[in-house]
């Protein structure tokens, strides 16, 4: 038993990179499928497109997680703040150093990212609310804006990141809660730096529930990330456990949140029949992406370290590579979707054809100025933020 739990500590130890290479395989997948799902919701809400029923049946079933872009979101969030709990501050002059970089992180990126769809609108222009008109549905409805001004591409990231502006491109409604939460994973290894790293998982845990009462779900989800980092890397209890049991673990994490979990609850839903007593009770099993779905990928996170095949899977070439295009792509798929995907849906005549069309050219451009967004936009800012 105790050469068992040295060879898992040696192994944690000396394969950080592995790890980190399957952590960003995740990252890299939920990246790819947030980008399917907004595109996919033009199909999925829209009132009069009578094909695709393969999509409508898993939409409507127990695994509508896998096309439900709100799921992924909650994977990025969460390894996203598994991510940060590996800072150590040890001083408050490296916390506001900490502070400052992720700003800039952030906003150069962003900046340059503006300034891209800038050219995009002038040149090419938006198309989005045309669809209303084609699909009857207001999934791109609203969505973007079309129209920008000069100063908007100075000011305009500067308020994405700190007041939450997405007029200039929808998705990022996500990032000032982003970084915020960021800076509170920062102050938690601040300020328990030197502290046990029990008392470290108490902070986190409090800090958890009040974002989950108080500040919203980004902030619980990152948050949820920064403790499983904690568990995994100085918590002894998982050296305990059975290989089998982390094995278990493991597959359950993968299972329950795409079907397994609303399949129960449907199951136990019948059982109980019309017992409201009961059924008040299981209705809180009900499976919710937000909450359940944060959970279980945690979960994930932390008994995937046992399991070398999943591990192995992950860490693949192109997983990783989609990882450092991961911010390209989350930047630009939804302003290309709702210009040059929105073109070739409604001047298509078989709307079947028009949606395959659209995905098609969609994807391939949004991958296109990723590649040249990450050699020659987030590189550069990588380097410039070292020298900080």
């Amino acid at each position: 038993q105790t050469d068992r739990q040295t060879d898992r500590q040696t192994d944690r130890q000396t394969d950080r990179q592995t790890r980190l290479l399957y952590i960003d395989g995740l990252k890299g997948i939920a990246c790819i499928m947030i980008m399917v799902c907004h595109y996919l919701g033009i199909v999925k809400y829209a009132s009069n497109i009578k094909c695709f029923h393969w999509l409508l049946i898993i939409n409507d079933s127990v695994f509508s997680t896998i096309i439900d872009e709100a799921f992924w979101l909650q994977l990025f969030f969460v390894v996203s703040g598994f991510l940060l709990s590996y800072s150590r501050i040890i001083s408050f002059k490296l916390f506001l150093k900490k502070i400052i970089k992720r700003f800039f992180r952030l906003y150069l990126p962003i900046a340059a990212s503006c300034g891209m769809i800038f050219i995009l609108s002038e040149t090419i222009g938006f198309y989005n609310s045309n669809t209303r008109g084609v699909f009857l549905c207001d999934w791109f409805q609203n969505c973007y804006a079309d129209w920008f001004t000069v100063l908007d591409l100075f000011l305009g990231p500067i308020k994405t990141v700190v007041h939450g502006g997405s007029e200039f491109n929808g998705p990022y409604w996500v990032i000032k809660d982003m970084f915020y939460a960021s800076l509170a994973i920062y102050f938690i290894n601040y300020i328990s730096y030197r502290l046990n790293e029990n008392i470290k998982i108490m902070i986190y845990i409090l800090a958890i529930i009040i974002a989950k009462l108080f500040l919203g779900q980004i902030y619980f989800s990152c948050l949820v990330g920064g403790i499983s980092g904690v568990i995994l890397h100085n918590n002894k209890l998982i050296d305990k456990f059975p290989d089998i049991v982390n094995g278990i673990i493991c597959i359950m994490s993968i299972v329950l949140p795409f079907g397994g979990h609303q399949f129960i609850y449907n199951f136990l839903c019948e059982k109980i029949n019309n017992n409201s007593e009961m059924y008040s009770i299981i209705s809180y099993l009900k499976f919710n992406s937000n909450v359940y779905g944060t959970l279980y990928f945690a979960v994930l996170i932390v008994f995937i370290t046992y399991n070398k095949s999943i591990k192995r899977m992950l860490s693949n070439t192109i997983l990783g590579d989609l990882n450092k295009i991961s911010f390209g792509v989350y930047s630009f798929h939804w302003p290309i979707i709702c210009s040059i995907g929105a073109l070739c849906m409604i001047k298509t005549t078989d709307i079947h054809s028009g949606i395959i069309c659209g995905w098609l050219i969609s994807f391939v451009i949004t991958i296109g100025i990723s590649i040249f967004y990450y050699f020659y936009v987030e590189i550069n800012v990588s380097k410039l933020l070292k020298k900080i």
